[in-house]
């Protein structure tokens, strides 16, 4: 059982990094910050997704 939660975690720590670097990407990108909005607050990626990234806070 220990292993399962193990890969549990390293699954949810890989989705975080990942949603991370997407969030990242599309505050670099050339898009308004309306385009910006509406894509991370329709984006399906994310177990958590409460707002809790920085980055998102920023638009």
């Amino acid at each position: 059982m220990k292993d399962k939660m193990e890969n549990l975690d390293d699954f949810l720590q890989t989705i975080y990094e990942l949603e991370e670097k997407v969030v990242h990407l599309i505050h670099q990108s050339n898009l308004t910050n309306a385009e910006k909005k509406f894509i991370l607050d329709h984006i399906l990626i994310i177990p958590g997704k409460s707002g809790d990234h920085e980055e998102s806070k920023v638009i």
